[in-house]
């Protein structure tokens, strides 16, 4: 079983998200703290919207800017991040997909909790089955 430190914990890690340049905090609604699109320069949410990732840097946008900056890319036939301007193809792009972090603390807690003497038992038995079958090392 856990204790609640170790869910504190556990809650706390998952709710710090690590990104090219910094580390971003992730709120209880799972949105990041003061991190912007900077296509458009309205707030990143993973949970409720959809997010890319350039792979090659790393930089995410909201998946709709990022097509858009892409098309009119295409126009100039040289596709770039918004960002640092590095060389990228349309399916260097990849969606990011969150889990909300009340999901997993909830996961974490319906766990069955560990049971020493019952798993203890188990392993004797399987242990006394395999010598009696020859396998014993």
């Amino acid at each position: 079983m856990f204790t609640t430190q170790q869910l504190r914990e556990s809650e706390e890690q998952l709710k710090l998200t690590t990104t090219t340049h910094r580390n971003v905090m992730v709120d209880e609604e799972g949105e990041f703290a003061g991190t912007i699109c900077s296509i458009c320069y309205e707030d990143l949410k993973p949970v409720s919207e959809d997010l890319q990732s350039i792979s090659i840097c790393g930089h995410v946008f909201h998946e709709l800017c990022l097509q858009q900056w892409f098309e009119n890319c295409s126009r100039v036939k040289k596709h770039t991040c918004p960002v640092c301007k590095q060389s990228c193809r349309v399916s260097d792009a990849c969606r990011l997909y969150f889990q909300s972090v009340g999901d997993v603390v909830e996961s974490v807690m319906h766990r069955k909790p560990f049971d020493s003497e019952e798993d203890s038992g188990v392993l004797r038995k399987e242990v006394t089955r395999l010598e009696v079958s020859g396998i014993s090392s």
